[in-house]
């Protein structure tokens, strides 16, 4: 402390805690460990002979998540209504066209209930189902597609206010586009064109201009 002022020793002796108290904080910092994910044991639910994709809604307004289940064996769409406890009672079974790979929940039709659209790769279309907000749906106009549609998406693509869907086309590399008229039926927009193979679709706004885009993986 030779050659030290008295200001410059107080000056010295009070940033050494300092140091001290930030050893200490990166210290606990570094020894934080996430918590580990668990799981309780599944409940499995019977349904279909070749079930390959799958919705999510309260189809039937109880307040219980339900499931609708797209099954490519029996070309139908199964309805799982849910308990509230994980487990699952079987609902209405719903025919729709030849070998269905794809699924989406929305309310095409703007009457508060929960609607499914499914992309039907054996019949290169798309049905939609209208449902009446007990669990039980009919049948709307189904609407042809490029060849081999395998998953479908849906968005606002023209701004409108209304909902719209976007079909992923295995056979020519497209995606079919068809824009809601608000009632449950759709029109036919221009088929855009992807990479090679493409498998699976999804929608946002990937450049925040305020409009929907779409992604796509391509084999």
């Amino acid at each position: 402390m030779a050659g030290m002022t008295r200001a410059h020793a107080r000056l010295a002796l009070s940033a050494r805690p300092l140091v001290v108290l930030g050893i200490a904080v990166a210290t606990a910092v570094q020894t934080v460990a996430p918590a580990p994910a668990s799981f309780n044991p599944a409940v499995n639910s019977a349904d279909g002979t070749t079930p390959v994709a799958l919705a999510l809604g309260d189809y039937n307004r109880d307040g219980k998540m339900d499931v609708a289940l797209a099954d490519q064996g029996s070309a139908k769409v199964s309805i799982l209504n849910g308990t509230g406890t994980g487990a699952f009672t079987s609902g209405p079974v719903i025919s729709v066209g030849q070998k269905p790979s794809g699924i989406v929940t929305a309310d095409f039709n703007g009457d508060g209930k929960l609607d499914l659209a499914i992309a039907n790769y054996g019949s290169k279309s798309v049905s939609v189902l209208l449902g009446n907000g007990a669990g039980a749906f009919s049948t709307g106009a189904a609407r042809s597609t490029g060849p081999g549609p395998v998953a479908l998406t849906t968005g606002d693509f023209n701004a409108d206010g209304k909902i719209d869907l976007a079909v992923v086309n295995q056979g020519d590399n497209s995606v079919s586009i068809f824009l809601g008229t608000g009632t449950g039926a759709f029109s036919v927009a221009p088929t855009r064109f992807t990479g090679p193979v493409p498998s699976a679709i999804v929608s946002g706004d990937f450049n925040a201009d305020g409009k929907t885009d779409l992604a796509l993986p391509n084999s």
